[in-house]
């Protein structure tokens, strides 16, 4: 690139196809551009690209750049769900604590005894029912077999709230 110094390449592809070299502007060095270029042998511009660098240090700087874009994801992770809800970051993905049942089986009657489980927990967390006094009421939800009486026990928790 006329004007321009190199500074690196990468490969942005994971077939390590297709390459981007990055150049900074000679008269600006505060503007730095990017040129896509295809991993071809016999290329002009690939054999240009490998004047200025090995295939080497392309791979590394993928490697570096992959390894740091998921770092940067994890942390971005970490910082938007408390710790409680993460339960595993590995590579580009984050499992987050299951706080939700299937709806469907929900309506075919289907939820199984741990997503009721789940349900009554997540019932029993909100302020409603932490700061009711209805023992009965709160012993029918624990009872409860049927999650669809559980969810209208705590509406009735709710309109008696209101």
């Amino acid at each position: 690139m006329d004007n321009h110094t190199f500074i690196g390449a990468r490969f942005i592809d994971t077939k390590h196809t297709t390459c981007r070299s990055f150049w900074r502007d000679n008269n600006d060095e505060t503007i730095t551009r990017a040129k896509t270029v295809l991993r071809e042998e016999g290329d002009g511009q690939w054999e240009n690209l490998l004047k200025l660098t090995t295939l080497e240090e392309i791979l590394r700087n993928t490697f570096d750049f992959n390894k740091a874009e998921e770092e940067a994801f994890k942390t971005m992770a970490k910082e938007m769900y408390p710790p409680e809800v993460i339960t595993e970051v590995h590579e580009r993905v984050v499992e987050l604590e299951k706080r939700w049942f299937d709806f469907e089986k929900f309506l075919n009657g289907e939820l199984g005894d741990e997503d009721l489980f789940r349900l009554k927990i997540l019932i029993f967390e909100t302020e409603i029912l932490k700061n009711s006094k209805d023992r009965a009421l709160k012993t029918k939800i624990r009872k409860s077999k049927d999650a669809v009486e559980v969810i209208s026990l705590y509406h009735s928790a709710i309109q008696t709230a209101s």
